[in-house]
């Protein structure tokens, strides 16, 4: 899968949701050793998971919807082709991509810095309407640039801009914040917890 398939494919597959549950470990790379770490969000089950070639994804949906008919939905994903990718970079295909698929879409990065040694970007887009969908969009991304891969955690709901209150961006926010990277064949650059 190239750049730009996965960058539309990301793209169509947004999303991310907040509360935790409990600790689990997402396992990528082809080396086996750098880890996605993550809470699993409450209310949402996994709907769908693949891997073609060198990206994989996994998707969360509330019970009783489905991946076409969803009102939030979190999203990992990973592609080791796309490793030390700068997040920044991934953040602006990721907007040309948006910007395609919605010639109304806003958006705007949140922060971007080092966590658990690894260079990262928080931001998020919104689509008055979602031609996939029918629906409008607001989806919140954490990029993670790893030696082995980049990885995405997303956050997305389908509502009016009238209904996007605090509290779902705040549930969208913190768990993104419980997304890192690590690498146990290197605990003391990028440990894991």
């Amino acid at each position: 899968m190239s750049a730009e398939e996965f960058l539309i494919r990301g793209r169509l597959k947004a999303a991310w949701v907040g509360v935790l549950m409990f600790l689990c470990v997402f396992e990528v790379s082809a080396n086996k050793t750098e880890f996605v770490q993550y809470s699993a969000p409450i209310n949402l089950e996994l709907k769908y998971q693949e891997t073609q070639g060198d990206y994989r994804i996994q998707e969360w949906i509330p019970p009783g919807e489905s991946l076409e008919d969803w009102s939030k939905m979190f999203t990992l994903t990973d592609a080791a082709a796309l490793h030390n990718l700068d997040p920044l970079v991934f953040f602006e295909e990721i907007g040309k991509q948006w910007e395609s698929a919605c010639p109304d879409f806003g958006g705007r990065v949140l922060y971007s810095g080092i966590e658990n040694g690894y260079p990262v970007a928080v931001w998020y887009l919104y689509c008055p309407l979602n031609n996939m969908t029918g629906k409008p969009e607001f989806t919140y991304f954490k990029g993670i640039s790893g030696a082995h891969g980049f990885y995405t955690a997303q956050f997305a709901f389908a509502v009016y801009s009238s209904q996007m209150e605090q509290p779902l961006a705040d549930e969208a926010i913190d768990q993104l914040k419980n997304v890192s990277l690590c690498d146990e064949a290197l605990p003391e650059i990028h440990p894991c917890q």
